[in-house]
Formats: C-alpha cells, sequence, structure tokens
C-alpha cells in the first residue's frame, strides 16, 4: 500500500511548492525549493511516472467555475442496502447526462452517494427521478440537498505530514480552540458577525450573476475543459493529441492557446493537487451532515476558510445543516466528533467507499452551441432518462 513512507524530504518540498502553486513551472518551483532545476524535474518526475496498473501518486486537477458555466451542483444521499438496488442506481448514474461523482455509502445511509451537476434550476427534475424510484419501490429514501452560494474547498496540506512518524500533526481540538472562538455561547453581535462572514469570503466562493462563459462557450470548450479536470499540469501538445486522438478534435496552436488561456480565466476556479487514494492514510472519505444553530454553522463555515485543515474536503451549508465531505485519516475521526458533538442538534455519519467511486466529467453534448444553453428539458433530464430505466430494469430482472 502506498501511504507515502516512501517519499523523502525533499520529495515533500515539492509537494508542498506545487500546493501553494499547482502550476508552477520547474523554474519557479526550483526558486520555491532552493534545489536546482533538474533535481526538481526528476523528482517530479518520479512522483507522476505511471507503473504497470498503477495511478500517479498525484496529479493537478481543475475545479470548474460552476456558476460562470450556468451550472449547480446538487447531493443526493439513497438508502438502497439491496445489491440490486446498487447496481440499478450506478446504471442511472451511467446513463444520466449530469451526474458528476457516485460512490457507494456505509453508516447512516446505506447505499450511495451521487453528486450531479446540473443547468441551474433544475433541482425539481433530480428530485422527480428519485420520486419516481422511491414511490415504486426501487430506492428505500432519499434526501436532497442543494447549497448554491455557501461552500468552501479544502486541500491536503503535507506540511503537516509527520513524515518519520508516518502520521498527521494536526489536532482537531487546537484547531477548534484557534483564536478562542465562542461558537454558538455568548453575546451575539449580529454586525460584527455579519461583517466576518462577508470579508471571509474567498475567491472560490464569487462566482459572476451571470453565466458569461455561455456567450462564448463551444463543446469543443468543454472537451478541453474535461482535459484540464483530468491533469492539468500538462504540455500543451499533449493536451491537442489527446483531444485529436479521442475526440477528433483538431486546432491549430494558436486557436488552442486562446481557447486554453479563456477556459483558464472565466470556467476555471482553481486547481487542487490531488493524491491517490492510499496516500498519507487517507482511504475512504467522511461524509457528515450536521444539523445545528445558524450561527454555529457561520461560525465553522468562516474558521475553516480563515484555518483551513490540512485535509481535502468541501463543505457547504445552509441556515439549518451543513455538509461535509472529507478525506482523512480513520484515527481523526472520534476527535472530530468530540469537538463539533457539544454543538449538534443530530448528525448523520457516513462513510464512502471512494477507492470504488467513480467521477463523471461533462457531456458535451448536453450543452447547444445555438441556444448557448444547457440542455434542461423534462425530456432530456427526466423522461428520456426514466424510459432508458424502466428498459434496463425489465432486461434485469
Amino acid at each position: 500500500m502506498d501511504n507515502g513512507n516512501h517519499l523523502t524530504e525533499k520529495d515533500i518540498k515539492v509537494l508542498m511548492a506545487l500546493e501553494e502553486k499547482p502550476l508552477a513551472t520547474f523554474d519557479e518551483l526550483a526558486s520555491m525549493t532552493g534545489f536546482p532545476k533538474s533535481s526538481v524535474f526528476n523528482i517530479y518526475e518520479s512522483l507522476i511516472e505511471e507503473k504497470k496498473e498503477q495511478l500517479p501518486f498525484f496529479s493537478v486537477l481543475a475545479l470548474p467555475n460552476i456558476k460562470n458555466l450556468g451550472m449547480e451542483i446538487v447531493d443526493v444521499i439513497v438508502e438502497s442496502p439491496k445489491s440490486s438496488q446498487y447496481e440499478f442506481l450506478k446504471e442511472f448514474c451511467l446513463e444520466h447526462p449530469y451526474t458528476a461523482y457516485d460512490g457507494r455509502s456505509y453508516g447512516s445511509t446505506n447505499g450511495m452517494l451521487i453528486q450531479f451537476r446540473i443547468p441551474q434550476g433544475t433541482s425539481s427534475f433530480i428530485e422527480e427521478a428519485f420520486h419516481h424510484f422511491s414511490t415504486r419501490g426501487i430506492i428505500e429514501s432519499f434526501q436532497l440537498f442543494s447549497f448554491p452560494d455557501n461552500y468552501i474547498y479544502t486541500t491536503t496540506q503535507v506540511k503537516y505530514w509527520n513524515h518519520s512518524a508516518l502520521s498527521w500533526d494536526f489536532s482537531w481540538k487546537s484547531w477548534f480552540n484557534l483564536e478562542n472562538s465562542s461558537w454558538d455561547q455568548g453575546t451575539f453581535d449580529q454586525e460584527t458577525f455579519d461583517q466576518e462572514k462577508i470579508a471571509s469570503q474567498t475567491k472560490l466562493n464569487q462566482g459572476v450573476v451571470e453565466p458569461s462563459a455561455l456567450k462564448w462557450l463551444k463543446q469543443s470548450d468543454i472537451h478541453i475543459l474535461i482535459e484540464l479536470m483530468k491533469n492539468s499540469r500538462r504540455k500543451r501538445v499533449e493536451f491537442m493529441q489527446n483531444l485529436e486522438e479521442n475526440k477528433n478534435l483538431k486546432f491549430t496552436r494558436q486557436t488552442f492557446s486562446r481557447r486554453l488561456k479563456k477556459l483558464s480565466e472565466e470556467c476555471v476556479q482553481g486547481h487542487r493537487l490531488f493524491f491517490k487514494s492510499h496516500a498519507f492514510d487517507l482511504h475512504n472519505p467522511t461524509l457528515l451532515i450536521g444539523y445545528a444553530s445558524e450561527r454555529f454553522i457561520e461560525n465553522l463555515y468562516i474558521h475553516l476558510q480563515k484555518h483551513p485543515i490540512p485535509f481535502t474536503s468541501t463543505f457547504k451549508h445552509n441556515k439549518k445543516s451543513f455538509f461535509w465531505y472529507i478525506h482523512m485519516p480513520s484515527t481523526h475521526l472520534s476527535d472530530l466528533l468530540f469537538e463539533l458533538n457539544p454543538y449538534l442538534e443530530n448528525l448523520q455519519l457516513n462513510v464512502i467507499d471512494h477507492p470504488r467511486s467513480l467521477i463523471y466529467y461533462f457531456y458535451a453534448k448536453a450543452f447547444d452551441e445555438k441556444t448557448k444553453q444547457w440542455n434542461k428539458s423534462h425530456d432530456f433530464m427526466v423522461d428520456d432518462v426514466l424510459t432508458y430505466m424502466d428498459d434496463w430494469k425489465q432486461k434485469n430482472t
């Protein structure tokens, strides 16, 4: 199992530099680490080398600017403990044009976590499909979560990784006590709270009101964006070769450079250094769905932005609940729950089978270049998919 124990101190320093600037050139990485450029290049190549039946140790993934693409994220937790239900849902995920992620869930909900990347304002279509499955007994139950504005990402920070002990130098107790946070106790100053909330907003959450990218987007651009989401640290010629071989898309160097620049400016929020699932003892992510006071949830959100945890996570919230998906060592779960428990009214805890999960990229054909809109018709998002699933179910029962 590759948990990072083969890394040297130099490897760690290069990874730390990449975390700080994921798209840094080798000259920049050499300057940031103090190593010769040739040494940085050799370290980098050894870490990303694809051995037989193995993935690279890390990759740099682009995070799409969902708002500017005219889309939103919807998460669905489905109670479906039977293997037949799981197989049905997997087929549904493969068929639906806007699936973004699926993973097996164990815990409060024995079933699946499914994420959809859908045109803005169409969450009712997703709800309708699962209501259809529920009323017909195909699934046991489901919960749909939509947090269009309040979300934040954190990324793994290897500077907290203790190479000698093969463990993380991070304490949840210390993290919760930073700045002597009162959380949801004491006098509540609404004006100060609102000012702090506004000041804490990061660039990741500053989406434009109008999805301006739709004005110029083409299906070929979506294919380029997909390649960026798979691995952004590649030479442009590699991007072009992949697109020509796999999608029959040909670009001149000048045209590709212009499209790439425009996509990077308007359709990419940032980049995340993503490690293979077993690296640094980060095996299966935990999903926490917590219910608490509005003040506590907002304070937790602000605290997480001011003091990011050293683990890859996604935190979303509304006034009464939060949705926290965290890649962290299982040994840290007890301390996190102990610190959270005094403030929670209720909690759902699930372990997600990430090694067997599946990431789905954009379905380019769902975008209509003439209307400059994603297809959000009822036929496309509901009727056609349900008809396919009815046929599939008849053939597989």
